[in-house]
């Protein structure tokens, strides 16, 4: 309002108007009850501004993974998640780091990472230190150098996105993979992965898509592909 100045009066629980031309007041009753609300709200904004963290087991798996990949444009604290910074970073290149956390866990205090994806050109071996991350739903890891075979472990992640396309991946598809119920999207195309393929992949009921191509499997595809009646691809 021009001319004006406002004012609250904590004790009566009403904004007061005045008028710099009339020296008028206008009083507007609020009551405390909105005041109180007006606290809570803020309290709840401060909360989660300040409050989202990471747990300390998490940032240490990520930590001990930017260490065996050599990821230096990692910079984790229990900050991270609602910060972004440090680990979210897009190149021109079309190289990229994301890490999604959901950070609604315990009134929006705690975070989980939920999304990994790198392609930053990473060399070494596929950490097992991922299985530690227990809420990652996607792990993206294509077009990298990434060697060593798919860590069994993994197969207790609830992922619904699992993508190694493009690296130097070895060894036989792991049969654990077929426990991943939750998995929709398994992508381990242009490796250099070999042996037959493991007929408990036909476990994968939620299963849309399968891009296995590429690589040196032998035998035949299992029967219990059968039971893939989501399959698309």
């Amino acid at each position: 309002m021009e001319g004006s100045m406002w004012g609250y009066d904590l004790a009566a629980g009403c904004f007061t108007v005045m008028s710099l031309t009339d020296k008028s007041h206008v009083v507007v009753e609020f009551g405390s009850q909105f005041f109180h609300l007006c606290v809570i709200v803020y309290s709840c904004f401060v909360l989660f501004a300040s409050g989202s963290t990471l747990p300390d087991n998490e940032v240490q798996t990520l930590r001990q993974i930017s260490s065996k990949l050599d990821i230096r444009q990692w910079n984790v604290n229990p900050s991270s998640c609602r910060t972004g910074q440090g680990l979210n970073i897009n190149y021109n290149n079309g190289s990229l780091s994301n890490v999604t956390c959901d950070c609604t866990f315990n009134s929006s205090t705690i975070c989980h990472v939920t999304i990994i994806e790198l392609s930053l050109d990473l060399h070494g071996e596929l950490p097992f230190e991922f299985a530690n991350l227990t809420y990652l739903s996607t792990l993206n890891l294509n077009r990298n150098y990434l060697n060593g075979t798919i860590p069994r472990a993994w197969a207790s992640l609830p992922l619904v996105n699992l993508s190694l396309l493009g690296n130097l991946v070895t060894g036989t598809i792991p049969k654990e993979i077929g426990n991943i119920r939750t998995l929709e999207f398994l992508n381990l195309q242009d490796n250099k992965m070999e042996g037959p393929i493991p007929e408990d992949l036909g476990n994968l009921v939620n299963l849309r898509r399968a891009l296995l191509g590429g690589n040196d499997y032998t035998g035949r595809l299992p029967d219990t592909f059968g039971n893939l009646k989501n399959l698309t691809d």
